[in-house]
């Protein structure tokens, strides 16, 4: 797994680039051999790495190790947040890495620094989704078997980055950096952890718990000595006798349950002390047990005289059913049964008829709905009809009445339908003829009335025309002149004429109109007799026949309720007689099943039954002071021996569970001498915590022993194969060739400590004589060593920064060598990113490895958004 392309915005030195994202990309990461960053210090380089390393683990260790100074004096040149001095504006941070896989992470913030107040960052994947730090680490350590922190250990070199355990100044220090870088941290952890020189406090402990115990131990023996000196036993045996007996009492609990005596919780006896306190919950038992057995004498004495008295009423019930089987005849009694039986049906049949006639009168006799006419001339054919259902309904009401006597006082001759409904149609045609004249008469009046009204407008106009002329010879209308008298004006004349003319006309319509009216008064006056002949006549003998016809059927219905009552209350008088018979006859017969006795043998059993009887009565005196024996309570009447047994039960069950009480309250030591048995208690619980506490302790010193020893051997052997026997750091410490004396060196880790020796001379501590670029070296020997031994590593890119500050020329070029070895081999699939201050070297770099491919980003210059990066891409590569 390789980087394949980073962008940056707004990073530390880089700002917003000019282009269309604004982004700053790094690309072809993963395809060259190798990827130079060159330029001057301070324009970016370094940060580079540490967008690399902020975006995938949010963090940067060069920023969150700084000491006081830098924080404080030095803040902004921590910032993680690109400062630009021309333009004061809310930035958003972005770093967005994307992997050879296609597989990417973006990371955001608006915040400064890392270690300001409120930080926060944004991670989503490259489809803008939300993911978390913790998707991340699984991710790559799917990838290449390292999760990110160790990766940037392993992989990444450079100023602030795997030089510690060169440049620490103690060799145990410097120990620890080693297997820190080889991720064994944690195994070295345990081994520091679990050394013997550092559990003296849980030795303390276990000797002091060992003492603890031991003292208790005697403690408990000395208590169970002062309990058998007072003649109580052994503690033990004093516990075990008072559980048996708390035991035999809790089997009751249920049955106790049942019938009200405790509550729902056992007496528990786990304890001494839970013993102890039983001792009172028993004197609150046997209190409660002591007022139940009085209550119960109480309940038994009144069951008792119950059950007398029950007792004494079936002796009774007897007397009385042998006196009946004694003095009846059976044959009579049956006799008796059948005659009530029949006189029962009969009277259920008249009530039957009664009900029917009745129901039949209410619903049946159902007067129709009188009919509405709005003439108010004669009898209509409908009206006739309903006159004719009234009579009807009249007739069979009579006929009912005759059985309960009731007559109607309606004269059924006094009024003829028939006849006054053909009088009616006569006098209606009559009437309709008339009318129909009247009718014509209006209508002929309409007619001259519109003739006449022509006429007298038209005479009007020739009127007019007339008086416009100033002389007239002849009528303008039939061209007369018969109207001229000699010697009169011709004008005047005819005004007159019309004037004549169009009086008359209105005298004729008045003569005419004053016919039409006398003959309407008189057809109105025919109507008003005809009404009074014909109409209230027939109103008045049909509300006499309804008047009627409801007085009966109400006359026929109080009868009928009348003769119901009669008989309902005979048929219920039968019944309690006919009870009476059949209770006479069914104790006479259970009698005879019950006792199969006959007529001879009754009178011996009467005679004892009378003393059993007279028994009871002399009891109920003497102790219950009763002398009233036929007037029992209810409660004799339910009494048997069903209901008075439970009684018995439960007495019996509290006088055994009242024993056990008593034997318990007999084990009690008293007040003053519990205190012994709660110490004894104490202590053995106590006892018993020491005992699991030393036993612990115990196997916690052996288990950590087995730990330290363990994890040693495995430190060991581990560091043995990678550090000490690792050949491959000696062979490149000897290709870069730092020192022209010592040229090769060796790794020895004893106690702890990890030392830097000459191999030629073991005496020699090279750590301790070289300048600052052949520690360089030195770190950077280690670092390649061990990185390339490690297998099972798939992260396959190692990232140098700055790796040859300091060093000579020769030495510059003996690294480039190396790196071409590497690059040669079959055996190293890696790639390198390294960055660098010095031109030259960057020169020859390109020179010595020009048969490889490469990509260098030249950092030409700086400006107000950061560096302005030039890329070059060898021909190999293109």
């Amino acid at each position: 797994m390789r980087i394949a392309k980073v962008y940056i915005k707004n990073f530390r030195g880089y700002g917003e680039n000019n282009t269309t994202d604004e982004m700053y990309l790094f690309e072809h990461l993963n395809d060259a051999d190798f990827v130079i960053f060159s330029g001057y210090n301070g324009f970016g380089k370094t940060g580079f790495f540490e967008a690399i390393e902020w975006c995938i683990t949010g963090k940067i260790k060069g920023l969150q190790e700084t000491d006081i100074y830098a924080k404080n004096t030095m803040k902004k040149s921590s910032y993680l947040k690109f400062q630009s001095r021309k333009e004061k504006r809310e930035r958003e941070v972005v770093v967005r890495i994307i992997f050879d896989n296609g597989w990417g992470v973006t990371r955001r913030t608006k915040c400064n620094a890392l270690e300001e107040n409120g930080y926060y960052d944004n991670l989503t994947d490259l489809n803008e989704q939300d993911i978390k730090q913790q998707f991340i680490d699984e991710k790559i350590k799917q990838w290449t078997g390292q999760l990110p922190d160790q990766i940037f250990k392993l992989s990444f070199n450079g100023q602030n980055r795997n030089t510690d355990f060169v440049k620490s100044t103690k060799a145990k220090d410097r120990t620890g950096s080693l297997l820190e870088f080889m991720g064994l941290k944690l195994l070295d952890d345990i081994v520091t952890e679990s050394d013997p020189k550092k559990r003296r406090k849980l030795n303390s402990n276990y000797e002091k718990a060992k003492t603890e115990y031991s003292n208790v131990i005697m403690e408990v023996k000395r208590i169970d000595e002062i309990f058998k000196s007072n003649k109580w036993g052994s503690i033990e045996e004093y516990s075990k006798n008072i559980r048996m007996l708390l035991e035999n009492i809790n089997s009751y609990q249920g049955k106790m349950m049942k019938i009200g005596i405790c509550q729902d919780s056992l007496l528990s006896y786990d304890t001494l002390n839970d013993l102890l306190n039983s001792f009172e919950k028993i004197r609150i038992l046997k209190d409660t047990l002591e007022k139940q057995i009085a209550m119960d004498d109480r309940q038994i004495a009144e069951a008792t005289k119950h059950r007398l008295q029950y007792e004494w009423n079936r002796i009774q019930h007897f007397l009385n059913s042998a006196l009946l089987f004694k003095e009846s005849n059976l044959t009579e009694l049956e006799g008796e049964k059948s005659r009530f039986i029949r006189l029962r049906e009969i009277y259920s049949e008249s009530l039957n008829e009664l009900n029917q006639m009745k129901q039949k009168i209410l619903l049946d006799v159902v007067m129709p709905t009188p009919v509405k006419n709005d003439t108010s001339i004669g009898i209509t054919k409908t009206e006739k009809e309903y006159y004719e259902i009234c009579l009807n309904v009249y007739k069979d009401l009579q006929s009912v009445g005759m059985n309960f006597s009731i007559s109607g006082n309606y004269k059924l001759d006094a009024y003829n339908i028939e006849r006054e409904f053909r009088k009616s149609e006569k006098y209606v045609g009559f009437l309709k003829s008339l009318e129909n004249i009247v009718s014509q008469q209006k209508t002929h009046f309409i007619e001259v009335e519109g003739i006449l009204t022509e006429q007298k407008e038209l005479l009007i106009q020739v009127q007019g025309y007339v008086n416009g002329q100033n002389e007239i010879n002849s009528c303008p209308v039939c061209g007369g002149t018969e109207f001229i008298k000699e010697n009169q004006n011709g004008k005047q004349e005819l005004l007159e004429v019309i004037s004549t003319r169009i009086a008359e006309g209105n005298l004729n319509l008045k003569e005419r109109n004053d016919n039409l009216v006398k003959i309407e008064e008189r057809l109105s006056d025919c109507h008003e007799k005809i009404k009074k002949i014909i109409r209230i006549k027939y109103q008045t003998n049909l509300n006499e026949l309804n008047v009627e016809i409801n007085r009966i059927k109400d006359s026929i219905v109080e009868a009928c309720d009348l003769r119901i009552k009669c008989n309902e209350l005979s048929f219920s008088n039968l019944g309690v007689r006919l009870s009476i018979v059949l209770t006479r006859i069914n104790q006479i017969n259970e009698f005879k099943e019950k006792y199969q006795l006959n007529i001879f043998e009754i009178e011996d059993i009467i005679r004892k039954k009378k003393e059993h009887k007279s028994i009871i009565e002399e009891s109920l005196r003497i102790r219950f002071h009763m002398y009233d024996f036929e007037n029992f309570s209810k409660e004799a009447e339910k009494m048997n021996v069903a209901s008075i047994l439970p009684l018995f039960k439960r007495r019996n069950l509290i006088t055994k569970v009242t024993k056990y009480v008593d034997e318990i309250l007999d084990f009690d030591i008293g007040t003053e001498n519990r205190n012994i048995l709660r110490q004894y208690e104490e202590k053995c619980q106590c006892s018993s915590k020491l005992e699991s506490k030393v036993s612990l302790l115990e196997e916690a010193i052996n288990f950590r022993s087995i730990i330290n020893n363990n994890s040693k051997v495995m430190e060991n052997n581990l560091i043995e194969t990678l550090v000490e026997n690792n050949e491959l750091i000696n062979w490149i410490y000897g290709k870069i060739n730092p020192h022209p004396y010592f040229r090769e060196l060796s790794l020895k880790i004893v106690k702890d400590e990890t030392s830097i020796l000459s191999a030629e001379d073991n005496d020699v501590y090279l750590d301790h004589i070289f300048s600052e670029a052949q520690m360089n070296v030195l770190s950077l020997s280690i670092f390649l060593g061990l990185i390339l031994s490690i297998n099972n590593y798939e992260f396959q890119q190692i990232f140098l920064d700055d790796p040859v500050q300091s060093l000579d020329d020769i030495n510059v070029v003996s690294f480039i060598d190396l790196l071409r070895a590497l690059i040669r081999s079959k055996h190293v699939n890696k790639n390198y990113i390294i960055s660098t201050h010095d031109h030259n070297f960057s020169k020859l770099l390109k020179i010595k490895l020009r048969n490889y491919s490469f990509i260098e980003y030249r950092f030409i210059s700086y400006g107000e958004e950061g560096p302005r990066i030039n890329m070059v891409q060898s021909n190999i590569l293109s």
